[in-house]
C-alpha cells in the first residue's frame, strides 16, 4: 500500500460511516440526498463528508471555495484520485483479513 494512503485509510476507519460512502460514490458522483440512502442521519452524512473531504478523498463537483457554505440543492459529491485509490486498497480482502488479525490478535 502506498505510504499516502496510510492517513487516510486510518481517518476513513475511524469514522463511522465512512467506508459506506466511499462504496457508494465509487459508483459515481451522488447528490447529498442520494447519499441519505446509506443511512446516516443528516448530520452524521455531513460530518462525513467534511471528513472525507478534509482528507482529500471527495469533493463537490464543479465547486470551488469553503465547505463552510451550504451546499445547494444541485451540489454532487464524487471521489477524487486519491479517494478513487483509496476505495481499490479498500476492496483488498487481504487488507481487511490483516485488519481483523490485528485487532483480533493484537498483530
Amino acid at each position: 500500500m502506498a505510504d499516502e494512503l496510510v492517513v487516510p485509510l486510518s481517518g476513513v476507519l475511524g469514522c463511522p460511516g465512512a467506508v459506506e460512502l466511499l462504496e457508494v460514490l465509487a459508483e459515481g458522483s451522488l447528490s447529498q440526498a442520494e447519499l441519505r440512502a446509506v443511512g446516516l442521519s443528516g448530520r452524521r452524512l455531513e460530518r462525513v463528508l467534511r471528513t472525507l473531504a478534509a482528507m482529500g478523498t471527495i469533493g463537490r463537483c464543479g465547486e470551488a471555495g469553503s465547505w463552510d457554505l451550504k451546499p445547494g440543492h444541485t451540489s454532487r459529491y464524487a471521489l477524487t484520485s486519491l479517494g478513487e485509490e483509496l476505495v481499490a486498497v479498500l476492496s483488498d480482502v487481504d487488507l481487511w483479513v490483516s485488519i481483523y488479525e490485528t485487532y483480533l490478535y493484537g498483530g
